[in-house]
């Protein structure tokens, strides 16, 4: 059952900026409309996402802007990268094509199941070589949504 705070956002509203970046308003509100995602992520996340062999775990996924930032950096050897979204965004980012054609090193998946692909992506082998790391996704950083 959606949240109160999620049910009754404007939930499909799809904005685009000037930079023709495409993102959920009720997600990010105004987080990318003067700055770019790039720019953004590049400040935040470009010195800290990108080691080799390394499993990271991020919550949320910027509507989907992160994972394909991710992407188009490219993916180092070794590495995975498992966002945990909220299930009605989830939903809502696969409806509007914001999460298509990841590379299988990508995966986003809800909070119920994060263990299960976790598992997949062989957790506990991160574990041993102290190689999995957390992180917060804009959109989780300023919780704009509670759930977050």
């Amino acid at each position: 059952m959606p949240s109160p705070q999620l049910s009754q956002a404007n939930t499909n509203t799809l904005t685009t900026n000037i930079f023709g970046e495409r993102f959920l308003y009720h997600i990010n509100r105004d987080s990318f409309r003067k700055i770019s995602a790039r720019a953004i992520f590049d400040a935040e996340f470009k010195a800290k996402l990108f080691d080799e062999d390394s499993l990271y775990i991020i919550i949320g996924t910027d509507s989907g802007l992160l994972p394909q930032y991710i992407q188009n950096q490219g993916i180092p050897i070794g590495t995975r990268y498992l966002f945990i979204e909220i299930p009605e965004v989830l939903q809502q980012l696969q409806q509007q094509g914001l999460i298509q054609a990841l590379a299988d090193e990508i995966i986003c998946t809800t909070a119920e199941c994060w263990e299960d692909e976790a598992k997949l992506f062989k957790l506990k082998e991160y574990c041993y070589l102290r190689h999995v790391y957390e992180h917060k996704a804009i959109c989780a950083q300023q919780a704009n949504l509670p759930e977050y």
